[in-house]
């Protein structure tokens, strides 16, 4: 891949060592005021966690490592950390992590995310001589602390993660940081437009930065980053095949066997307001057809079987132990780490 050799050539090949020394650019009012800020916050923050914990939204486990508390010991030799947020972003990090260990056999990779989905995801998908774990609150003195557990010989953020703590951080330690498949949305182009000033000394961290759109370089460009930009298309393409279980394919293989299967997959709550209806007079002409819906965020799997009941569909929710009939017309498909079947 494209992104492995640009990574590695501009600027970013790896090193042996960390030496921490002042920010290579200027941090300006903003930013100065951001970083102050952070530490002002970072004991509400923890209070916040702990309420997300008796939510259920948090565990143990990622209770302390977004404390920057980490027990697993840093492999030897180079170290690559990849960030992304998401489930989706996290997945599509294997075929950038790939195209890296193909380029420097000896690397480790060190993979960050903030949703639990990711994390439980990715451990049936994790690519080999890669760990996983949460990415620590940018406040206080947490980033400091998990740079200098792990000392990332290179630092790549995906898609829309900018984190000005962790960057400055990154950049006191000369470590190089690169920022892929970046996109901005209209909307949030419009906010930096407003903070222009804060938004371009933040990406000015950037060593090297490649977006998926023009209208995101285009965007960069008018917040006066000229330099250091390139496009290319999301590698999200790239990825390898999701694991998947075997004999739960065979089973899935059997009960569909003869029939049309259409896939809506990681749908949010405006999609399926199209999708179901259009798929209700589908249906009255080709009724032997399977929709399987499977919503962006599994927690939404009852809505979407109201929505198909209001319709006057047959559904089944896999979450609830819903069984595929020859009479089910949709298959609500709420669980996480599944797509692969």
């Amino acid at each position: 891949m494209h992104y492995a050799a640009k990574l590695l050539v501009r600027g970013t090949s790896l090193r042996s060592e960390t030496v921490l020394s002042q920010p290579k650019l200027k941090v300006g009012l903003m930013l100065r005021l951001y970083l102050v800020l952070s530490w002002a916050i970072w004991p509400l923050a923890l209070w916040h966690l702990g309420k997300r914990l008796a939510l259920g939204k948090e565990n143990q486990r990622s209770l302390k490592e977004k404390r920057a508390i980490i027990t697993t010991k840093r492999p030897d030799g180079p170290l690559i950390w990849l960030h992304a947020v998401g489930l989706g972003e996290v997945l599509a990090l294997r075929a950038l992590i790939l195209a890296l260990a193909h380029a420097r056999p000896r690397a480790h990779f060190l993979v960050t995310s903030s949703a639990q989905s990711s994390a439980a995801v990715f451990v049936n998908n994790c690519p080999p001589n890669c760990l996983h774990q949460f990415l620590p609150l940018d406040l206080g003195p947490f980033p400091e602390r998990f740079l200098a557990h792990w000392r990332p010989d290179l630092a790549i953020m995906a898609e829309q993660e900018v984190w000005p703590r962790f960057q400055v951080e990154i950049a006191r330690r000369n470590i190089p940081l690169a920022w892929v498949n970046a996109r901005i949305s209209p909307k949030s182009a419009r906010v930096k437009g407003r903070f222009r000033r804060f938004f371009l000394n933040i990406y000015r961290y950037f060593d090297y930065i490649s977006v998926q759109n023009k209208h995101t370089a285009s965007v960069l460009k008018d917040l006066g980053l000229r330099d250091g930009v390139g496009l290319a298309p999301s590698f999200k393409l790239a990825a390898p095949p999701l694991h998947y279980d075997t004999g739960l394919a065979t089973q899935f293989g059997a009960l569909l066997s003869g029939r049309a299967v259409i896939c809506a997959a990681s749908t949010h709550a405006e999609d399926e307001q199209i999708i179901l209806p259009a798929l209700k007079k589908l249906l009255k002409t080709n009724s032997e057809t399977l929709v399987v819906v499977t919503p962006r965020d599994a927690a939404r799997g009852g809505a979407v079987a109201q929505m198909a009941q209001s319709l006057g569909l047959i559904c089944a929710q896999r979450s609830l132990g819903g069984k595929i009939t020859p009479q089910t017309q949709i298959y609500i498909a709420d669980t996480y780490g599944e797509l692969g079947l």
